[in-house]
């Protein structure tokens, strides 16, 4: 038997059926962030889930004291702020990175994080917000937009004191770099509201165990799944002219997401990038199917 301490000042903590589905979730959200962060950085990047746990924002803030680099974000139409904490160090990285740095050492005079820094990790970050909004794509639809960063953490207006907050944390390696911890923060007045859109979502519901047999067995089934670019047409005549270094012009335009279809049916919209040496794809928007 394990003993542990309580404090009953604390409010009550979110139910189980729910933190295993929020889990999945990040659990998505740190993959997608894995193709996200490599894209950007044009580097091998890896986040890891790790754990999840319950903890007072005064407890936490002492915890994250030290150097490191806060960014703070709203996911709408919920209210509340939530955050993005990351070593100094691996926010360094991050912007040495994008700016086309090498896999070498970051630069040991720099280690203070100024207004121009953040002007290139801002939407890096933002990016990667985009995604923890996307992985909460089957509880309700939110749009991630960051409100600001910070290296202070007593000048983050997050939550009282004693509010409860949802704690995160990640693994994340930046190129060769040794892992390190990232970890994410959402007050209980956030999760609430996402707990609010499960049970209307029915994400929490228990299921029968032989409809959990046949389900499996429907979702191992193999499929295959292809990233297209739309087609373009040629005559035979130009066709039939085509040589090695011939450039074919396709007309999709570079931002514009490309069709992920599963057996020839459309499922997703996702925009190409890189899983460490390989080719990858971050899903933008599902398709509902009629």
């Amino acid at each position: 038997m394990t003993v542990r301490s309580h404090d009953f000042r604390r409010s009550e903590g979110i139910d189980r059926a729910y933190v295993r589905a929020l889990t999945a979730m990040f659990d998505t959200f740190a993959r997608h962030a894995t193709i996200e962060l490599s894209t950007a950085l044009h580097k091998s990047c890896q986040l890891r889930y790790s754990s999840t746990s319950e903890t007072e924002w005064r407890e936490l803030a002492e915890q994250l004291g030290g150097e490191r680099y806060f960014a703070t974000f709203t996911l709408s139409p919920m209210t509340g702020t939530g955050l993005l904490a990351l070593p100094v160090t691996a926010a360094l990285r991050i912007l040495e990175f994008r700016l086309g740095g090498s896999s070498r050492a970051a630069y040991p005079a720099h280690r203070l994080i100024t207004e121009t820094d953040h002007g290139v990790l801002g939407p890096v970050l933002a990016s990667v917000l985009e995604e923890l909004a996307r992985s909460f794509a089957r509880m309700r639809r939110t749009t991630a937009a960051m409100t600001g960063q910070e290296t202070n953490v007593q000048l983050l207006p997050l939550a009282a004191a004693n509010e409860m907050c949802l704690v995160v944390r990640f693994e994340l390696a930046l190129g060769g770099d040794a892992p390190t911890e990232v970890t994410l923060c959402l007050p209980f007045t956030l999760v609430r509201q996402m707990t609010d859109a499960m049970r209307l979502a029915n994400l929490s519901e228990p299921v029968e165990t032989k409809d959990l047999v046949a389900r499996e067995q429907v979702l191992r089934a193999p499929l295959e799944v292809r990233l297209e670019i739309p087609g373009v047409e040629l005559t035979p005549g130009a066709l039939a002219s085509l040589a090695v270094g011939d450039v074919v012009r396709l007309y999709h335009p570079m931002d514009r997401p490309l069709d992920v279809r599963a057996e020839g049916v459309l499922v997703a919209r996702a925009r190409q990038g890189r899983s460490g040496a390989r080719v990858a794809c971050s899903i933008l928007e599902e398709v509902a199917q009629q």
